[in-house]
């Protein structure tokens, strides 16, 4: 989400410089022919633009910008660009390298297009035309279609590093919202993302939250997800820890999975470990628990069986309306074929 928001913020300049020629050299240096230019860009609309590039504090009072090819839509309000460096043609193949010292955004709204209903395809490349540098971003607000708002975003963003060959999204914090009243406490994020600009687009990618107790007694808990491998069949794993209570254990979770983004069924296989985990210290909508257990699963594919195989032991089982789960032991072997969730056979409940 956050590399669509630079990229947006950014695109302009892009733009100019691809497609105007000259032109984009006044836009750089002149701010009465920005303005003027801006609105001759396919999809893009602008308004209270003041600044130049040149002079290194460029306002933009909001951009909205159908993106090309299906891209969906962005809206950004109260943008700030300041300190900018640009150089043109820094090695061959590539056209410019533009350096910003710190883009800001007060509200950013990413709405995707509806789906095409034709199948993924995995890029061949994430080759650009031009080296970006964003030293510090900063964004109030960032919110992708109707999901939970991103608070206080901050990062640094490199596109076309290390020669153009890979790109990096620094020192990423967060807030998330989770858009309930009775949120325990807010979720901090961080992280970084590292991948390749050529095939097989390796990935190195680590996002860490947490949450603090709270004054009703819910402990603080931190998980680490991380991503490798070529951007077609990652290895990720799962690491939740929560505080323990005193003379208790303390709760934890483990998965790995492998996930194929760009496949019709992405998973491909999953296995999952749990010690005294409490569902409620997660979300106080959810029942109080105490889950010890393992689970495995193994696809192939979305219209080949799938197993399924858990056993799962809760020392902490009770009624729904008392807050609890009404569930002391699972044992659970299950085939059936991910593109028909209306079929599943049970070789083992109990």
């Amino acid at each position: 989400m956050l590399r669509v928001v630079a990229i947006g913020l950014l695109a302009v300049v892009v733009l100019l410089l691809a497609t105007l020629g000259g032109s984009a050299w006044l836009a750089w240096r002149h701010p009465a022919a920005l303005p003027w230019l801006l609105q001759r860009l396919p999809g893009l609309q602008t308004s209270d633009v003041s600044g130049s590039f040149a002079a290194g504090n460029l306002r933009i009072g909001k951009l909205d910008w159908q993106l090309p090819g299906g891209g969906g839509r962005l809206q950004l309000w109260q943008v700030q660009i300041d300190g900018a460096r640009l150089t043109l043609r820094p090695r061959p193949g590539t056209q410019a390298a533009l350096r910003l010292g710190r883009v800001q955004a007060a509200r950013a709204l990413y709405t995707r297009a509806p789906p095409s209903g034709q199948p993924r395809q995995s890029p061949a490349d994430l080759r650009l035309p031009i080296d970006l540098a964003l030293d510090a971003l900063a964004v109030d607000v960032l919110q992708v279609d109707d999901m939970p708002a991103l608070r206080q975003v901050r990062g640094a963003l490199l596109l076309g590093d290390s020669g153009g060959t890979q790109h990096r999204l620094q020192d990423l914090q967060a807030v998330l919202d989770t858009g309930s009243a009775d949120a325990p406490a807010p979720l901090q994020l961080s992280g970084t993302l590292q991948i390749g600009s050529a095939a097989p687009m390796p990935v190195q990618a680590r996002l860490q939250a947490r949450r603090a107790a709270t004054a009703t007694g819910a402990p603080a808990w931190q998980a680490t997800l991380t991503a490798t491998g070529p951007l077609a069949s990652l290895m990720t794993t799962l690491a939740l820890q929560a505080d323990a209570a005193p003379g208790s254990q303390a709760p934890s979770l483990q998965a790995s999975a492998t996930l194929q983004p760009f496949a019709p069924w992405p998973l491909g296989s999953l296995q999952l470990t749990t010690e005294a985990l409490n569902l409620a210290a997660l979300s106080p909508r959810w029942p109080q628990t105490q889950l010890s257990g393992q689970a495995q699963v193994r696809t192939q594919g979305l219209r080949e069986p799938a197993a399924i195989s858990a056993t799962l032991d809760n020392t902490l089982p009770g009624a729904w309306d008392a807050g609890r789960l009404p569930l002391r032991q699972l044992q659970l072997q299950a085939s059936g074929r991910p593109d028909q969730p209306d079929r599943l056979l049970l070789e083992r409940f109990n």
